[in-house]
């Protein structure tokens, strides 16, 4: 099988097609995989971040990731630096964040809690992989077309143990 559209470049392996999305870090893509003949998003730190502290802590990330396993937490499926460029690449999610639903559109309480309780198993298997999130927030939870909510964005979580307090004092969104 091969993908139908056209791509804009390629990083390893991987063929992007579109930008869907963009913060201080960098951007995160469309891309496709032919390897397993799926599309994946692959989030993409600036070049001029390479082999500093955000491309290492961007591969940490994908570590982090990779140890857990629930439905209700982004899979990662892998973390690599081409091109002067640190990246991870995961599942695509289809959908919107939390940040659109819940403010936008008021939620009854029975989705509320639909939510909770997805956050509340994704935590447990975040937690029972020893990671702390570090940045629990309503754009960090998306929830796909098929109603599912998946939580994401792992860059402030921390390994339990292997961080010092300073560095969990300055995670995450103060906000949140």
């Amino acid at each position: 099988a091969s993908m139908s559209e056209p791509r804009l470049f390629s990083w390893g392996h991987l063929e992007v097609v579109k930008e869907i999305g963009e913060g201080s870090f960098g951007k995160v893509y469309e891309a496709y995989d032919p390897i397993l003949d799926r599309k994946v998003a692959l989030k993409l730190f600036k070049e001029e971040d390479f082999l500093n502290l955000q491309s290492r802590q961007l591969i940490e990330e994908a570590k982090r990731l990779a140890k857990v396993r629930n439905e209700h937490v982004l899979a990662v499926h892998g973390a690599n630096i081409y091109n002067n460029r640190a990246g991870m690449w995961s599942d695509l999610i289809i959908g919107d964040n939390l940040s659109d639903q819940v403010f936008q559109n008021k939620c009854s309480e029975e989705k509320l809690f639909d939510i909770m309780f997805a956050l509340s198993l994704a935590l447990k298997s975040v937690h029972d992989a020893n990671i702390v999130h570090g940045d629990i927030k309503p754009s960090n939870v998306m929830r796909q077309k098929d109603g599912k909510y998946i939580l994401m964005d792992f860059g402030a979580g921390l390994d339990n143990g292997s961080q010092s307090k300073e560095s969990e004092i300055v995670s995450g969104t103060p906000l949140f």
